[in-house]
């Protein structure tokens, strides 16, 4: 799975604004595994394991709108890196999630 933290989405739109015209691509540096996203959701709320929906149990439930769940999609923002100076503050789901954990308790206090 590719993900992106909201902050490293809003620096790519603005460094996409000097970068040659083109598609690029905007998530994190390091896809993981569902089993490695539910992980580091759960560490960074401090919540029990997750489980992940089973594979048969999305496609019932989604029909052909399953695939785009359970595909693995490969998915790399070096051409943006390439064309730019950008990097993703947050190099995968295991920084980004405890960041918006933070952001979250920071908000409440």
């Amino acid at each position: 799975m590719s993900s992106i933290h909201t902050g490293d989405v809003a620096s790519a739109a603005v460094a996409a604004l000097d970068a040659p015209s083109g598609i690029y691509n905007v998530v994190e540096d390091e896809p993981v595994t569902r089993r490695d996203y539910l992980d580091a959701f759960s560490a960074a709320f401090g919540v029990a394991k997750l489980r992940p929906m089973p594979t048969w149990l999305v496609k019932l439930s989604s029909g052909s709108a399953a695939a785009a769940v359970i595909r693995s999609w490969r998915v790399s923002n070096q051409k943006l890196r390439d064309a730019t100076s950008w990097a993703p503050r947050y190099p995968s789901v295991r920084e980004g999630w405890p960041a918006v954990a933070r952001e979250r308790e920071a908000s409440r206090a």
